[in-house]
């Protein structure tokens, strides 16, 4: 009775930078807190996006594929983890880059530390599109940065179950067996 425990898990913060042709003058269009994830996707046509990825100021690479997953811990049991991504543990204060559907370019998962941050420029001839958490969706113009870092707040959950419960309510749900 009475016994609980409360969780702590990191979320991630993405905002739309969009500069003026004209002046030169850069600003924010958009931003959101994400507990999951953040997905930056080719948009209505089936057809690949070009997706530049720079990792705390350094090119990562540039994918083809159909959209770029950027997760938290709690994330990677989602629309990460359909995509092959590892499973992380909800404690960690990590965030996971992979992207969907790659072709002929990288295709493995990225890890990092919360204190990263993830800069994304989608190159399409058509609108690609921004969804957080699977619900807000942003359509993105050209040279639109999508700019992902550790948001300052957490997420907390009162657990009642032992500190344990991850793992087995991961197997429960996905029907897995060890």
């Amino acid at each position: 009775e009475g016994h609980y425990w409360v969780e702590e898990r990191l979320m991630v913060r993405v905002h739309v930078e969009r500069t003026d042709p004209e002046n030169g003058v850069t600003e924010v269009t958009s931003a959101y807190d994400a507990l999951n994830d953040v997905v930056l996707s080719r948009g209505n046509l089936a057809r690949v996006v070009r997706i530049s990825a720079e990792l705390d100021g350094g090119y990562l690479t540039t994918y083809t594929c159909d959209g770029l997953i950027v997760s938290t811990a709690t994330g990677s049991t989602g629309y990460a983890l359909a995509v092959s991504g590892p499973v992380m543990p909800p404690e960690l204060r990590n965030i996971l880059v992979i992207p969907i559907a790659p072709h002929l370019s990288m295709d493995r998962a990225v890890i990092l530390s919360e204190g990263s941050t993830v800069r994304l420029r989608a190159y399409s001839d058509y609108p690609p599109m921004l969804t957080v958490d699977g619900q807000v969706v942003v359509e993105v113009e050209e040279n639109d940065e999508i700019v992902v870092v550790g948001s300052p707040h957490l997420a907390r959950f009162v657990r009642v179950r032992e500190r344990s419960y991850f793992y087995q309510t991961l197997m429960d749900k996905m029907q897995w067996t060890i």
